[in-house]
């Protein structure tokens, strides 16, 4: 499916976040298609982990300002699935989105959701599995923004909404139906002072908008009450009467021209000491006389207390179906999966997958293998071509497939965002763009993907290897780490040429790498999506205790190991 230009179903809550993705789907040339809003059982305010019930009074309104279909759906379930990863649960007010959605794609043609997520990860995590299940791509552009620079951009680009909901240190409900622009210094020293969040993501407050530029008409309220929960200062503004004025024009097809995405480029030092690269070849070793059609080796297993490496390969005589290719990986998976328990770890306590693929025309048929054994809080994934220095008396390689695995999977953590968004590319797939395991941080292969686009756009290979490595400091800085706690870093090029480019990159960026225990740029035939450069990094949080960094240690030894085979 392609990225751009997708029909749009937008979730709204009424809330500034809400409006303001709309305006970002339309500004990254999508078309908002219908509105979808799920609504309380009764008028007022209810608890929910979910959704923004407050202001819902004013929603049905929404429709005629935008002239859009508004899809609405009572809430019948309830937070039963409070777990950061959701399963699936009947009873929990999650699925009342799915049925929300699933009934709207009977009557409305669209690919993908909106929604105003920021910060919650237990939010987009559950939009995303709500996408995932009905075939959606889901679409946050707010994700991960600084909320002082997002707060100053919604005011600058005309979104006026005002605060329906108080519930803060400093904030009171004096400051209910006052605007953004009104609170927007109040909302700044109530940071300085309280570290509150700018944009509310604590539930500091909530919004209702009455107008933004997508807006046909405006809402105005007419008559509103203050609702007290207690004796405190949380409070709401029952808006008891509202209606919709016409503008003095209908600027739906103009959005404000200011760059909206925050600029996390980085600032490449031209003339960097010359790095001196030791260019030496890869040698694989196998066992691959001919034999059959097809076959898939042995699993080769290392184990050190509680690591565990595996690795695996295919081979091949003659061209592979698809089918056969299929099938070849099921059974590769299966004897991983064997493996695994026979040494009582699971599939779950999976930390890195290297996939190295003979062609990547074989990646469909491989992936659609792979998706099925990873599913919840998959590992990170490098995946990369080769030859395999392949000669004539020797089977072809399909796949080799090495990974780690660690028991302690009580300290995993994966961080695994399918949303497209300004932060960094989304995973549309069975791989994590990071996972944290004993607080060591295993990242993700990264391509220069212009992440609200998912393209690589053709320019300079510098430009490629600055855009891939900023995506890996986005994951490490979500992860409390940076490029100089990185203790691992492998750097895949195309060509032997872009050596130096990528290591002028690198240092420019993080001198201290110069020293780091294991800094390789190796030489392959392919990358995904035909990317020249591609950055796999093993890190640390930045501050461990003396067990952990014994564990560290250990990992990044027996990591080195596998690196080597």
């Amino acid at each position: 499916m392609s990225k751009q230009g997708m029909r749009v179903v937008a979730l709204i809550s009424g809330g500034k976040d809400s409006c303001y993705n709309m305006m970002e789907c339309v500004k990254n040339g999508h078309q908002i298609v219908g509105l979808a809003n799920l609504r309380p059982e009764v008028q007022g305010e209810m608890d929910s982990f979910m959704y923004q019930t407050v202001g819902q009074e004013g929603i049905s309104l929404y429709a005629e300002a935008m002239g859009l279909p508004l899809f609405r759906r009572t809430i019948t379930g309830s937070s039963r699935c409070t777990e950061m990863n959701y399963k699936q649960n009947d009873e929990d007010e999650v699925e009342d989105l799915y049925h929300l959605l699933a009934e709207i794609k009977q009557s409305l043609e669209f690919d993908a959701v909106s929604s105003g997520a920021i910060l919650s990860n237990y939010q987009r995590i559950r939009v995303e599995n709500i996408c995932a299940r009905l075939q959606l791509v889901s679409l946050a552009y707010l994700w991960r923004r600084d909320q002082g620079e997002l707060l100053e951009e919604m005011v600058n680009n005309h979104v006026h909404a005002v605060l329906i909901k108080t519930a803060s240190l400093g904030l009171k409900p004096s400051h209910l139906g006052k605007s953004l622009q009104q609170m927007k210094p109040h909302l700044i020293k109530l940071n300085e002072l309280y570290d509150c969040h700018i944009c509310g993501e604590g539930g500091e407050y909530e919004t209702f908008t009455l107008d933004c530029p997508i807006f046909k008409k405006k809402i105005s309220i007419q008559k509103s009450l203050i609702v007290s929960h207690s004796d405190d200062d949380v409070a709401y503004l029952n808006l008891q009467e509202l209606c919709l004025e016409d503008k003095p024009f209908a600027d739906t097809e103009k959005i404000a021209k200011e760059q909206l995405e925050k600029d996390n480029s980085i600032e490449v030092v031209e003339h960097v000491e010359e790095q001196e690269v030791t260019e030496q070849p890869v040698e694989w070793i196998f066992d691959r006389k001919k034999s059959n059609h097809v076959t898939t080796s042995s699993v080769n297993v290392s184990e050190n207390g509680q690591f565990l490496s595996l690795s695996a390969s295919i081979f091949h005589e003659n061209d592979l179906s698809d089918e056969e290719i299929v099938d070849a990986t099921n059974k590769l998976l299966h004897s991983i999966s064997n493996a695994l328990e026979s040494h009582e770890h699971d599939r779950s306590n999976v930390t890195y997958v290297h996939l190295y693929l003979q062609s990547m025309k074989h990646f469909t048929c491989i992936n659609s293998a792979y998706i099925n054994f990873f599913t919840t809080s998959p590992p990170a994934r490098v995946c990369v071509c080769t030859d395999f220095n392949q000669r004539e008396d020797e089977m072809g390689i399909l796949l080799k497939f090495d990974c780690i695995s660690n028991k302690e999977s009580s300290k995993r953590e994966a961080m695994h965002v399918q949303s497209i968004s300004y932060w960094a590319p989304s995973n549309i797939g069975p791989y994590s763009q990071c996972v944290r395991q004993d607080k060591m941080l295993c990242v993700a292969g990264q391509i220069g993907f212009i992440p609200e686009k998912m393209t690589i756009e053709a320019g300079e290979v510098r430009d490629e290897a600055r855009l891939s490595l900023q995506h890996v400091q986005s994951v490490l800085d979500v992860m409390k780490s940076n490029l100089a706690h990185v203790e691992s870093c492998v750097c895949y090029v195309t060509r032997t040429n872009y050596f130096k480019v990528a290591a002028q990159v690198l240092l420019s960026q993080e001198p201290t790498l110069r020293d780091a225990g294991e800094l390789l740029f190796v030489q392959i035939s392919t990358l995904p999506r035909n990317a020249r450069v591609e950055w796999q990094m093993i890190s640390k949080e930045q501050s461990l205790g003396d067990e952990e960094e014994d564990i560290s240690m250990e990992f990044h030894s027996f990591y080195h190991g596998l690196l080597s085979h």
